[in-house]
């Protein structure tokens, strides 16, 4: 196998094709330049995996008949052209540059129409949506939702304990004012450093753990309501108000039904392509250069 890579159906993949393909592939995921050997070991594998199942995915396109979409490929030549005119070497070089990227871009273009074909796949009917509901109500359940509100005092990170101290202690000053009747939204109006004090703190609905985990801790042992004690977060010492609770709420099959179609043609589609390509694997005789991997 001098000088090749590997056989795949009795296309030959060149040793030159694949060190291309993995300089490429190392500039794009590696780019600060350190790479771990057991890492590059495992990229290697990939590239070659790549090229072997394109190879095969390729060949299959042309045994149905198709064939490269030359519109695309002039398109996507054009834009390449236009992307690296002005590269070194790019004009001295620039036909056979082009030449060779239409070649690639002609069999990438199979490999495409190939993808687009099989994910083609019959629209479910409405007993299959139904049951397909059923069994993934997680996918059209609205999560849990809070309605917080907060009054932020600000402290730079930076700055000394005394500084955070004396940050503490006024919201803890707060706090006794807001729970001995105090207005909070009036508060938090004056005193609050973040963007919500012109809504009087109100941050309006948040789903549960999309707010900081320490934040989240706080609020989940709040009863709609109560206030919190201070507590010290990035930014500052904050105080928490929790207004409304939301319970997960699972949608209705007709509100979500043209969703839940969708999804599932989505799942059907790629679980087509995925059979594909391992009954390829399965089925095309290949072999490979080891020493390089």
């Amino acid at each position: 196998m001098d000088g090749t890579f590997a056989v795949v159906g009795g296309e030959k993949i060149s040793m030159e094709e694949f060190r291309v393909n993995l300089r490429v592939g190392i500039r794009r995921r590696f780019f600060h330049g350190n790479i771990p050997d057991k890492e590059l070991r495992s990229f290697r594998r990939d590239v070659a995996d790549t090229l072997i199942v394109n190879a095969m995915l390729r060949q299959e396109a042309l045994r149905r008949g198709l064939k490269p979409d030359e519109q695309w490929v002039s398109k996507k030549l054009k834009e390449y052209e236009k992307e690296y005119v002005n590269e070194k070497g790019f004009k001295a070089q620039r036909d056979q540059i082009l030449a060779s990227l239409r070649d690639k871009l002609a069999q990438d273009s199979l490999v495409r129409q190939l993808h687009r074909r099989v994910k083609e796949v019959a629209a479910p009917d409405t007993a299959e949506v139904r049951e397909y509901y059923r069994q993934h109500p997680d996918k059209f359940t609205t999560p849990e939702a809070l309605r917080v509100s907060v009054i932020l005092l600000k402290v730079d990170p930076s700055s000394s304990s005394s500084a955070w101290r004396a940050a503490e202690q006024k919201a803890k000053r707060l706090v006794k004012r807001i729970r001995q009747g105090d207005d909070f939204e009036a508060l938090a109006y004056k005193y609050s450093g973040d963007r919500s004090a012109q809504n009087g703190g109100d941050l309006g609905f948040v789903h549960k753990g999309r707010m900081a985990k320490e934040a989240q801790r706080v609020i989940d042992h709040l009863r709609v309501g109560e206030v919190s004690d201070p507590v010290q977060l990035l930014r500052g010492i904050t105080i928490f108000r929790l207004d409304e609770h939301r319970p997960a709420t699972l949608n209705g099959f007709k509100q979500v039904k043209e969703r839940a179609r969708k999804l599932l043609m989505r799942e059907r589609a790629k679980q087509a392509w995925e059979a594909l390509r391992e009954r390829l694997r399965k089925n095309t005789p290949f072999t490979v250069n080891e020493a390089v991997l």
